[in-house]
C-alpha cells in the first residue's frame, strides 16, 4: 500500500480493506506452512540446517501458491475495464510477489535468530515444564501428609521392607496409645 502512496497514486479505501485481507491471509499461509516445517526439523537439526531444510520443503508450495495469486491478480489487472477492479488486481499482485519474497528469504533468518524465543514459548515446551513442576508440587503434597501420617520420609535409596517396617512400628504405636 505504500508504493500507490508514494508514486502519488489515490487509491479507494474498499480497494486497501480488499488487498489488506487477501494480502495478509496469504502471507500469514505462507509463514505458517515455512514455520511448521522449520519447528518440525529443529527437533533433529542445527537451526541454520533445520531453516534450509524449511525453505527447501516448503518452497514449492509458496511458489504455486503465490504465483497463481500474481498471475491472477495480474490478469485482472490487464483484463479489466473498470478502474477500481484494475488497481485492486495490480496491489495483490505486487503484494503477493512481495509476500513471496518476503517469506522465502527473511522469515527462516528471522526464524534462526530467534530460535531461542521460538523454543521457549514453544507450546510443547511449555506444556512439559507445567508438568515438571504439577510433578514437583505433587512430591511436596505427598511428604506432608505422610509427615502428618506419622510416616518417616525415606530416602529412596532404603528397600520397600523398611517402608514396611515403618507402617508396622506405626501400627503398634497407635495400639499402645489406644491402651
Amino acid at each position: 500500500m505504500a508504493i500507490p502512496y508514494f508514486m502519488g497514486h489515490s487509491m479507494m479505501f474498499i480497494g486497501y480493506l480488499i488487498v489488506s485481507s487477501i494480502q495478509l491471509g496469504a502471507t500469514i499461509d505462507y509463514a505458517i506452512l515455512l514455520t511448521n516445517n522449520y519447528l518440525e526439523a529443529r527437533k533433529t537439526k542445527v537451526k541454520r540446517e533445520a531453516s534450509r531444510i524449511a525453505v527447501t520443503k516448503s518452497l514449492p508450495s509458496i511458489i504455486t501458491s503465490g504465483g497463481i495469486l500474481v498471475v491472477a491478480a495480474f490478469l485482472i489487472k490487464w483484463c479489466s475495464t473498470i478502474t477500481a477492479v484494475s488497481q485492486i488486481g495490480e496491489l495483490i499482485g505486487r503484494g503477493a510477489l512481495i509476500s513471496i519474497v518476503l517469506v522465502v528469504f527473511f522469515l527462516p533468518h528471522i526464524l534462526v535468530l530467534f530460535d531461542k524465543i521460538i523454543e521457549f514459548t514453544d507450546f510443547n515446551h511449555i506444556k512439559n515444564r507445567s508438568k515438571a513442576r504439577h510433578q514437583r508440587i505433587a512430591e511436596k503434597v505427598e511428604k506432608i501428609k505422610n509427615k502428618k501420617k506419622g510416616f518417616k520420609i525415606v530416602s529412596k535409596t532404603k528397600r520397600k521392607h523398611d517402608i514396611k517396617k515403618i507402617g508396622k512400628e506405626r501400627k503398634k504405636n497407635e495400639a499402645k496409645s489406644k491402651k
